[in-house]
């Protein structure tokens, strides 16, 4: 069995380690689980799996412990993270998984929850029900990542055609452009962010209070990205970019009707689109696109990048020994 090590460091240190692990996702950047910690109580945990003296992957865990008797919740999303290509398989994968079984469920009593890293492909039914654990939950998570090694004339001529006939009308249009990931510019993104979900009654993860904390947070290069669209002066349309490793991905919008009709989410996406391969990031995720899940409009605007969809297993659980596991399983079960 792998040996777990919890290795000391700050939330960029840990971030800047996990940058080159295969699909690392911002659930899983030091920033994001501090972030979680301060807004929602958490608990950090942060680990690395260990193979004949080498490291073979990596997690970040959220805990939240049962106050005075002990047990809790240890919650693992989108990972453990594989080091590199050779150690992404199923096989280690399943051993990863095994060791934090041994430590969470089986040493410290606690229910352990996990979205596996892993494709819907290589269904954790058939791997890890020997290990005791037990599928959770729907489908797992879905989305499309667009490959930023493309040349900029092979992005564009990946996008569906409605999409890129918006684009060209909205690059004529002349709409002014501006990015920023602090001052008064993000804050009016937050503001009409904050003005969008409320007039929609939309309940998100990404909350405001959530965007505000994590970018205190985060290192220069890794801020998140306000893009702005202003037409005669109006601000019509925003999106916001997270960047972490080798990745960028679309975290949140807002729009007016007027920028809908202008396409200013067309060039917001698209100028983010050729930032992220300006800087050297190798792919962006556009950031949850679900058949089942996904508003119908949604899920067209983010099919219109020419993404290659892709879905992550079904999340998979354990009991742990600690009597109350139970009791905290069916709370968890409950509030999803």
């Amino acid at each position: 069995m792998l040996r777990i090590e919890f290795p000391v460091g700050d939330d960029n240190e840990w971030t800047d380690r996990v940058a080159t692990h295969e699909g690392l996702s911002l659930l899983q950047c030091g920033e994001y689980g501090a972030t979680k910690a301060a807004l929602d109580g958490w608990r950090v945990e942060r680990g690395i799996f260990i193979a004949n003296g080498d490291e073979v992957g990596a997690f970040q865990a959220l805990i939240k412990r049962l106050p005075i008797f002990g047990g809790g919740l240890a919650w693992v999303n989108r990972g453990p993270l594989a080091l590199n290509a050779n150690t992404d398989t199923i096989e280690n994968h399943n051993k990863m998984l095994a060791a934090l079984k041994a430590h969470y469920a089986q040493q410290l009593g606690y229910y352990l929850r996990i979205a596996p890293n892993i494709p819907a492909e290589d269904p954790p039914a058939e791997t890890t029900a020997p290990m005791g654990f037990a599928l959770a939950g729907s489908d797992g998570w879905a989305s499309a990542i667009i490959d930023l090694r493309q040349s900029e004339e092979q992005l564009r001529a990946a996008l569906r055609g409605n999409w890129r006939s918006t684009l060209n009308k909205a690059e004529r249009a002349g709409m002014k452009i501006r990015t920023a990931t602090e001052g008064a510019g993000f804050d009016e993104f937050v503001g009409s962010y904050q003005s969008f979900i409320d007039d929609r009654a939309i309940t998100t993860s990404v909350t405001p209070a959530l965007i505000e904390n994590l970018q205190t947070r985060l290192s220069p290069e890794n801020k998140l990205s306000a893009y702005l669209a202003h037409d005669n002066g109006k601000l019509v349309a925003g999106i916001l970019i997270a960047r972490f490793g080798q990745a960028a991905e679309y975290l949140a919008a807002s729009s007016t009707d007027a920028g809908r009709r202008a396409g200013a989410g067309q060039i917001l996406l698209w100028r983010a689109i050729l930032d992220a391969k300006a800087e050297g990031r190798m792919r962006f995720d556009v950031g949850g696109m679900d058949p089942d899940l996904t508003p119908p409009g949604i899920f067209k605007f983010k099919q219109g990048l020419g993404g290659t969809p892709y879905r992550l297993a079904r999340e998979i659980e354990t009991l742990g020994g600690h009597p109350l596991s139970r009791l905290v399983r069916w709370r968890v079960r409950r509030a999803r």
